[in-house]
């Protein structure tokens, strides 16, 4: 495969001098450069091969020319010179170069027409040494949707874990061999953060740009632990163990901005949302296998706050037990529904029903209220309908937070008509919280 950022080849090699990758987080090396260590791994897994038209494989990466290059704001790459270096027999790299003197950098490995390629993190310090991720077709995909936000401008709100949390494997199959596809993706991407920075602004109290500044940085070092752990990771079982360890740290990271987890839910919602809204056009392949990442990332914010809000609400253990274990179902669910809407739909649907059937059955919370104020919210003509009709295919920034504002809202007003008291927030953002994803 030649893929369209091809930079040139014919690199000189330089002696095979590396050193035994050790996948570690990221640590000071005291040099005025930082240090990238990685590895390529075309096999990773079996779909992953097949994501590019490529003759190497991990029995042949000895060799392969390494080197870093910059996004152009076209979304071109240019190499960066004196960062070339070459793979060692197991496909394992380290290269250094001054990333105060560039930006927005991709790493590059290549070798006889065929490209892989990764891209750093924008909070990469130098006198630092990172582990990047293997380098394959998926890390390849997330490149090429990286040079395409650059290319639109908007790679200071679209964050790698962005890329991260949306790409798949199978998303990288098509991406990998139209630029269509990649260039959906990105804008996905750019109208998901527009939407997700609207949201904050209007959540944070104080400095909101500063907030969500700080927030970038603590997510930036949980993707660095992230991709540690995938260059150390063995079996799918560790990268999904990698995963869930990314997506908990990304909503800690949220929550140093002082959002609450049900906010931090609700940002994570309404992004994915957006997200998957954006992708209308996409091919039913790239946009199923994003639902089924984003589904999987909201999952795990909704359980978060469901949790938390169940126990302010005074749940019992039972209770709390019978949350984590409709989390559980929820996201084997995802993963069995190959990304179909309506699949879906219904394991947040039952994930609602089983939760809602505990809080019920509840003794310890004011369950009166919980079902009178339930099921008015669900009913056929009730409040989550209109919030899904507000929602279910909009892309503006604006009218989707205005609905998430207006739904809330009209939560509250509901709930207080019920309950009165410090319970009664908790009552209104459970309710609400259930009816996310739905």
């Amino acid at each position: 495969m030649k893929p369209s950022n091809k930079i040139r080849s014919g690199i000189s090699a330089i002696a095979a001098m590396l050193l035994m990758m050790a996948c570690s987080d990221s640590g000071s090396n005291a040099s005025s450069e930082a240090t990238i260590r990685g590895s390529v791994q075309p096999e990773q897994t079996q779909q992953m091969s097949r994501a590019m038209d490529s003759d190497i494989s991990s029995q042949n990466v000895s060799g392969m020319a390494v080197m870093a290059a910059q996004v152009s704001s076209n979304g071109s790459l240019q190499t960066i010179s004196g960062t070339e270096t070459t793979t060692n027999a197991s496909g394992q790299f380290t290269l250094n170069l001054d990333v105060d003197a560039a930006q927005h950098i991709v790493i590059v490995a290549e070798r006889e027409g065929t490209e892989f390629m990764g891209h750093l993190s924008a909070q990469v310090e130098n006198g630092q040494t990172y582990t990047l991720k293997p380098i394959n077709a998926t890390s390849t995909a997330g490149a090429r949707v990286f040079t395409r936000v650059v290319a639109s401008g908007n790679a200071a709100k679209v964050h790698k874990s962005d890329i991260e949390a949306t790409m798949s494997a199978e998303a990288a199959t098509r991406i990998n061999s139209s630029a269509t596809a990649a260039n959906q993706f990105a804008a996905s991407l750019n109208s998901a953060a527009s939407a997700r920075a609207e949201f904050l602004s209007n959540r944070i109290s104080g400095n909101a740009n500063q907030q969500m500044d700080a927030a970038a940085r603590a997510m930036a070092d949980v993707q660095f632990d992230y991709e540690a752990q995938l260059a150390a990771a063995v079996t799918a079982e560790d990268r999904d163990v990698a995963f869930e360890s990314f997506v908990k740290g990304g909503l800690q990271a949220w929550a140093e901005t002082g959002l609450s987890a049900s906010q931090a839910a609700e940002a994570t919602e309404l992004w994915g949302r957006v997200f998957i809204n954006a992708m209308g056009s996409a091919s039913a392949d790239v946009r199923n296998a994003a639902r089924t990442q984003v589904s999987l990332v909201q999952s795990f914010a909704l359980e978060s706050a469901v949790d938390a809000e169940a126990r302010a609400a005074g749940a019992s253990n039972t209770t709390v037990q019978a949350i984590a274990e409709a989390s559980v179902n929820l996201r084997t669910a995802i993963k069995a529904s190959a990304g179909v809407q309506a699949e879906i739909r219904t394991a947040f649907e039952t994930f609602r029903d089983e939760v809602s059937e505990a809080i019920e059955n509840d003794t310890s919370i004011e369950t009166e209220a919980f079902i009178a104020i339930n099921t008015e919210v669900s009913s056929s003509n009730g409040l989550a309908a209109a919030f899904r009709t507000s929602v279910n295919a909009s892309t503006n920034a604006t009218v989707v937070n205005t609905a998430y504002t207006t739904f809330e809202t009209a939560i509250n007003t509901l709930t207080n008509t019920h309950i009165s008291g410090a319970n009664a927030e908790a009552m209104a953002r459970l309710v609400l919280l259930l009816h996310l994803g739905a």
